[in-house]
């Protein structure tokens, strides 16, 4: 029920959990899509916190930030995360640049576009690690190490 940037990034800051916002479709299907399993990947990691910026879930508008499971939760209000200093930030679909979404580390799923919107991505974001040709599941014990490094990198 939080609605103000400077209260969800406290409460985010707050689960002492690194935080992930994963940049999919605007609707999560029945069927799942490589994104989803993605995103279903990460949210099995006990110590992240998983955002998904979409805009429909199962049929079901999402309207500002619902919990979806224990450490995911869904958006279609980015801007209520300005506030929000993410550990990740995960395109997967999207094609979307958000410049109120803030993080150190970028990555692309490049297996979720087609050349020219990789590309396009790639010439908006200067820092966007591009995550080759591999299985989702590769994908998310990648995404998760890298998380989970940058961690140990900053306590050192």
């Amino acid at each position: 029920m939080v609605d103000q940037p400077d209260e969800i990034a406290s409460r985010v800051k707050q689960s002492g959990k690194k935080v992930v916002l994963v940049l999919g479709l605007t609707v999560w299907e029945t069927n799942s899509r490589r994104w989803q399993q993605i995103v279903n990947g990460l949210s099995e990691d006990e110590n992240l916190l998983v955002i998904v910026y979409t805009h429909v879930y199962h049929a079901n508008l999402i309207v500002g930030t619902r919990k979806i499971g224990p450490r995911l939760y869904f958006t279609n209000r980015i801007d209520l995360f300005s506030e929000v200093r993410f550990d990740q930030v995960v395109y997967c679909g999207s094609t979307d640049v958000h410049s109120q979404v803030h993080s150190v580390h970028y990555c692309v799923d490049s297996l979720s576009y087609h050349e020219q919107q990789l590309n396009s991505l790639l010439t908006q974001i200067s820092r966007l690690q591009v995550l080759g040709r591999i299985g989702a599941s590769q994908v998310v014990s990648h995404l998760c190490s890298s998380v989970h490094a940058v961690t140990e990198m900053t306590t050192d």
